[in-house]
């Protein structure tokens, strides 16, 4: 026990032995303080001037362009003033600052507008129709014998000139020898 007692008063020695920190403000001296400022250097950012024939290009087209010129931050917004995401295809209807000069860490505001759909293909134009071929014209024979005489005898069923009182066994063939 006597050794527990012995370690229990050192260890409070030694904690009282030990200054405590104090959150008192330091005790300010009378001797003469030389006052330095540091000087510090904004980097100076130049304007770039923004070029004025953007509209009409595509998204990506713009974007690439401002990019080389040192532009790192756009927002997208269609006619009617609502934001949207990038989309490259679509096409540059005004770059707001186009043609004057503006700081390359300004947010430049791009306003887009679908691409016009493609023309429709030329479609060739309609191959002429073929001539029609005029139908004979219908014929009559009096009888057979004016068929012979102009050479058309025998008539089959749908010749110009042939009918049923023409072919007397009615088997299809009019005026037959």
């Amino acid at each position: 026990m006597r050794i527990i007692g012995a370690i229990a008063v050192l260890t409070l020695v030694s904690a009282c032995a030990t200054p405590t920190p104090t959150s008192a403000p330091p005790i300010p001296t009378i001797a003469s303080t030389t006052t330095t400022t540091a000087t510090t250097t904004t980097p100076t950012v130049v304007p770039v001037a923004l070029p004025a024939d953007l509209a009409g290009k595509t998204a990506a087209t713009v974007e690439g362009q401002l990019r080389t010129l040192g532009f790192t931050t756009f927002r997208y917004f269609l006619p009617d003033g609502n934001q949207i995401a990038h989309d490259p295809s679509w096409t540059v209807v005004s770059v707001e600052g186009a043609g004057s000069s503006v700081r390359p860490d300004a947010v430049i505001v791009i306003r887009v507008d679908k691409p016009a759909p493609p023309p429709a293909p030329e479609t060739a134009p309609p191959l002429p129709e073929p001539p029609v071929e005029p139908e004979p014209p219908a014929a009559y024979y009096k009888n057979c014998d004016a068929a012979r005489a102009a050479g058309a005898a025998p008539l089959h069923r749908g010749d110009p000139g042939y009918r049923p009182a023409l072919d007397r066994d009615k088997d299809g063939a009019a005026c037959e020898k």
